[in-house]
């Protein structure tokens, strides 16, 4: 009996095992099969790797192989902006430049609406130009108008420097004073000091006082400034002190202090002692303060009493430059600092600039200046500005701060308290 029950018992899990099984039994001979051909193929000599890659899909759903292919780009196709037709307007302009400039000129003045027309004659001045620069701005200057005359007087001198920059010179020379030649002078100015600075040099020194030459030296300073800012700061130094322009002198430690503060500096550095180096320390700190007054001001506590760089005329052009951005800071600065002439400075030019919007604040603050009569001056200007407005708080201001009676009622009699 207990045999049967054994051999009963085994027969049940055999069929559970073969039923559990009979899902899987059609994937499992596939397989085989597929393990069988694989097997043949390698055996075989006709074998061939790259025959195989096609038979790599997926069974019943599952996940696709990934490629460990290096991708590469796909060749680029031509998209539509490619393929756009050239622009026939600046195609026919050049065809009629080439054939002939002057006309070509003439048909663009009489025939191109006005947002073509300087498209066209930049087009056909490159074209003139590189065949007779001279001709070419002749006609401009004689025919050109508005804003056309001075972009094509500008394209045909920067062509014409290029090739012969002291034809150009001779030509420049020969224009009418005015905002042309202005134009003409700084190109060529700009462009020849790339190419022979001490030519262009040379050129604009010959060049009578005025607003032409002034221009062309600011173009120059600007474009040698690129490849030699000390070189550009010492003839800058020579030119004002020559025509007494000292805003080229200014402009130009600007534009220096602005690319590079240390290199600045350490030029500024070497003027110690000459009338100069006072406007150039004031343009030095005037950008810093622009651009960083923070700095500007940790620049100035720096700098020691017996720094030929120092004077006490540095606070008050900090804090006027910083009250213009920033007037809630530069007061915040104010408020730390510490009583003397370095905080009188710095309150006079924060009164500066600060009177005609906030006298009562400039009131409060030159209140605070040590200097007597520093103190009585900027406080009267304060009181008188600020009652044109607001008499009646001025009045109430002027009899609640602490103040010296006398001057007290100096002041409340000048705004009109009887």
């Amino acid at each position: 009996m207990r045999w049967f029950f054994r051999i009963v018992l085994t027969l049940a899990i055999g069929c559970l095992a073969v039923l559990a099984t009979l899902p899987y039994l059609g994937p499992l001979e596939q397989g085989w099969k597929d393990f069988l051909h694989a097997w043949e193929l390698v055996r075989s000599d006709k074998f061939d790797p790259s025959e195989t890659k096609a038979k790599d899909q997926p069974i019943h759903g599952g996940e696709p192989t990934r490629s460990r292919e290096v991708v590469i780009p796909e060749p680029e196709t031509e998209t539509a902006e490619s393929l756009a037709p050239e622009d026939s307007f600046l195609t026919e302009a050049r065809a009629r430049a080439n054939a002939d400039p002057e006309a070509a000129m003439n048909w663009l003045q009489a025939e191109a609406s006005s947002t073509e027309r300087l498209r066209g004659m930049l087009e056909v001045v490159a074209i003139w130009a590189a065949q007779d620069s001279e001709n070419a701005l002749l006609w401009l200057e004689t025919n050109a108008q508005g804003i056309a005359r001075h972009e094509t007087i500008h394209s045909g001198i920067e062509l014409w420097s290029r090739e012969d920059p002291l034809a150009a010179a001779t030509w420049v020379e020969g224009m009418a004073n005015d905002g042309s030649k202005s134009t003409a002078a700084q190109t060529l100015a700009s462009n020849w000091a790339v190419t022979n600075p001490a030519a262009a040099a040379k050129w604009i020194g010959q060049l009578p006082p005025g607003l032409i030459r002034n221009d062309a030296a600011g173009a120059y300073v600007d474009s040698l400034m690129i490849t030699n800012p000390d070189a550009a700061a010492d003839w800058a130094v020579d030119e004002s002190i020559r025509q007494g322009n000292y805003e080229l002198w200014t402009d130009t430690i600007s534009n220096y202090t602005t690319s590079d503060p240390e290199g600045t500096l350490t030029y500024i550095r070497s003027l110690e002692n000459t009338a100069i180096a006072e406007r150039a320390v004031t343009a030095h700190l005037e950008t810093m303060a622009e651009t960083d007054p923070n700095a500007a001001a940790e620049w100035i506590a720096s700098l020691s009493p017996v720094d030929p760089l120092y004077n006490d005329e540095l606070g008050t052009i900090l804090l006027r430059e910083w009250s213009r951005s920033d007037s809630v800071a530069a007061s915040t600065w104010l408020s730390e600092a510490q009583s003397g002439p370095k905080r009188d400075a710095a309150i006079i030019g924060f009164a500066e600039t600060m009177i005609d919007y906030e006298p009562a604040a400039v009131a409060a603050w030159t209140n605070t200046i040590s200097d007597p009569q520093t103190r009585v001056n900027w406080l009267t200007h304060a009181v008188q500005t600020w009652a044109r407005t607001k008499p009646v708080e001025t009045l109430r201001w002027l009899k609640e701060v602490e103040i010296d009676p006398a001057l007290r009622t100096q002041l409340a009699r000048e705004v009109g308290a009887d």
